[in-house]
């Protein structure tokens, strides 16, 4: 009795999960210029074609730390501003569906958000590497208002990652 119930109520259940906020745990923070120079800038490829490739050397676990990034996850593009202290954001999107290619690296298929508005200097939160995660929490603790207004501003429509540090 009780499995035919949740059997008839199992479509409006999976409806109101698909349609409830999602939550971010963590952020990722990627770099967009190999070798660390801003000519060498790989975002406004990445923004046009709506996709996102590491582009890096793969030591230090960095193309495994770009393979573990899954669907949903949030990516803010960030460069190094000034060396052990501060970034610079660029912009910000989620990732939308990943393609696995025969060699074992991905494709991250990206919604960016308008990211032309500005940028944003803020603590660099340990995040030295091409591709850092970061947990809000630890983004609640160590970031100024400035960027939580920038992440709204970026996009207004998708307040999970600023929902969840309000509720911690």
């Amino acid at each position: 009795m009780l499995s035919e119930k949740g059997n008839r109520f199992a479509p409006g259940i999976l409806r109101a999960l698909a349609q409830s906020a999602r939550r971010d745990k963590r952020v990722v923070f990627m770099s967009f210029c190999p070798g660390g120079v801003l000519r060498n800038r790989v975002d406004q490829d990445w923004k046009k074609w709506g996709n996102c490739t590491f582009e890096f050397d793969g030591g230090n676990g960095q193309l495994e730390n770009y393979n573990s990034i899954v669907e949903g996850d949030l990516v803010v593009l960030k460069k190094i501003q000034r060396i052990g202290e501060t970034m610079r954001l660029h912009g910000q999107g989620r990732v939308r569906e990943i393609t696995t290619l025969s060699n074992g690296g991905n494709i991250l298929h990206m919604d960016w958000m308008q990211t032309n508005l500005y940028e944003l200097e803020v603590p660099l939160l340990g995040c030295g590497r091409a591709v850092n995660f970061v947990e809000t929490s630890r983004l609640v603790e160590g970031m100024p208002q400035a960027f939580w207004d920038w992440l709204r501003h970026q996009n207004p429509s998708d307040l999970s990652v600023i929902q969840d540090a309000l509720t911690l």
